[in-house]
Order: C-alpha cells, then structure tokens, then sequence
C-alpha cells in the first residue's frame, strides 16, 4: 500500500468520526474538537524513512529552562509521543510509527495506540505549561 493510499484511509476514519480533514500530498491535516480545544492533527508521511509520523503543534512557546525542564522529563517519563520544540520555538507533540505497522496492525489500532496518545498528551502538556 502507498502511503498516499494509507493516509485516504486514516482521512476516511477521521471522517466518519465527525473530524474535518484536508490531504495534500503526503500529509493529512484535520483538527480535533475536544473540552472546548481546537487540537490540530498533521499526519505525515515519509517514504524515504518509512515512517508515518503524527504531530500535534500547540500554541505554546519555551519560556525558560524551567519549561525545557519539564519537557525532557515528560520524554523520558511516557513511552510513545515525545515533547519536542519546533524551529520556531513552539512546543510539539509527536508520534513516529513505521507505516508497516499501522499497515499490519489496522486504523483501528492506528486511532487507539497513537492518535489517542497524542492528544492525551497534548492535553496534558496544554494543561501543565499553560496554567
């Protein structure tokens, strides 16, 4: 399967869940509506690695060592979606996972062993810097 051809199949989920979707190239883009957030989901992707990679940007930006703490303890806490920081200095949650498994294992899985995680942990780390 192409990884175009999987991610019409992840849009195709999102879809009938009631998220609005917009595939371009070898990246989806939905956003999520949830305890009154906007979470944006970009899943993407990439043939050269074999990785589908999910990501959710937040809104929030690095205000000192104190924040850089937190997230490295977030990443070595929690097995699956790690904290990182964009180039512009956003915080960023996200997710790799090799194309063959959500290929092998199914949507369904896909939706319940990453994209649930994700932004469970978006949430978590929304609620934790943004207080």
């Amino acid at each position: 399967m192409s990884v175009r051809e999987l991610l019409l199949k992840i849009q195709s989920w999102l879809r009938k869940e009631g998220i609005p979707t917009k595939l371009s190239g070898n990246t989806l883009l939905a956003e999520h509506a949830e305890d009154d957030m906007r979470i944006p989901i970009v899943v993407e992707g990439e043939i050269e690695t074999g990785m589908l990679r999910v990501a959710v940007p937040t809104d929030l930006r690095v205000q000192g060592e104190g924040t850089l703490g937190k997230i490295l303890v977030d990443n070595f806490m929690r097995w699956g979606p790690k904290v990182c920081i964009d180039t512009e200095g956003f915080i960023t949650v996200v997710f790799d996972v090799p194309i063959g498994c959500v290929e092998s294992l199914g949507i369904k899985w896909f939706s319940e062993n990453i994209v649930k995680p994700v932004i469970a942990c978006f949430k978590d780390v929304h609620r934790r810097l943004s207080a």
